[in-house]
């Protein structure tokens, strides 16, 4: 049988480390010699089918049989090559735009600027009385896929939805000298019911 080979590394992105160029590099020529390596992500990013492809275009990985691309929170989002998360996000016509192009709406105490890169919405901030409380998260299909809450400048939670928008997970994060830690992640079931409450990202990946 095959063997297989997996290699955990926080996060792909756009801009690319040595560490990760090394790392794709290396799985490339394992997967040409006949091993199934799986690289694995443990950070969320509302990007990571985008990020996982552009590995492929760029040239630094060729194989993509003997290659699987994991994200262990896309992996509960039941996202692949062609699904995005559809929970709808209301479309509002009362805005106005500012300088960027980004649609401003104002609701009394309360103000949500919907941002954009081109056409694709990226993500809205959503502010109570001039303090963001808010940040909703979209793919890179524009479809919203997380709900960040904030406080005091800060991201306390994650709430994560899956390809039919329900919710999947909750990160609940906490602060040591600025550095955000996770506190506890919550696994609900497709009953909304909780199904885990893990304690680290350890446990989390182990699961």
């Amino acid at each position: 049988s095959m063997k297989e080979i997996y290699m955990l590394y926080p996060k792909i992105s756009k801009n690319k480390t040595g560490i990760v160029v090394s790392m794709l590099r290396r799985a490339n020529l394992l997967a040409n010699a006949g091993y199934k390596v799986f690289l694995v992500t443990t950070e969320y990013d509302p990007n990571t089918r985008l990020y996982f492809n552009n590995c492929y275009d760029s040239g630094l990985l060729t194989n993509r049989k003997n290659i699987k691309m994991v994200n262990i929170f896309s992996f509960f989002q039941e996202k692949d090559v062609d699904n995005y998360c559809s929970q709808a996000n209301k479309m509002d016509q009362n805005y106005q735009l500012d300088p960027k192009n980004n649609r401003v709406y104002v609701y009394g105490n309360n103000k949500k600027y919907e941002v954009f890169d081109g056409d694709r919405r990226t993500h809205t901030n959503i502010f109570h009385e001039k303090e963001l409380r808010y940040r909703i998260k979209y793919d890179d299909y524009g479809k919203l896929c997380s709900l960040q809450q904030i406080l005091n400048k800060s991201v306390i939670s994650d709430l994560i939805y899956d390809v039919i928008g329900r919710l999947v997970l909750k990160v609940e994060y906490y602060y040591i000298d600025n550095k955000k830690n996770v506190s506890s992640i919550t696994l609900f079931n497709r009953f909304f019911e909780i199904e885990y409450i893990f304690f680290s990202m350890n446990d989390f990946f182990e699961y």
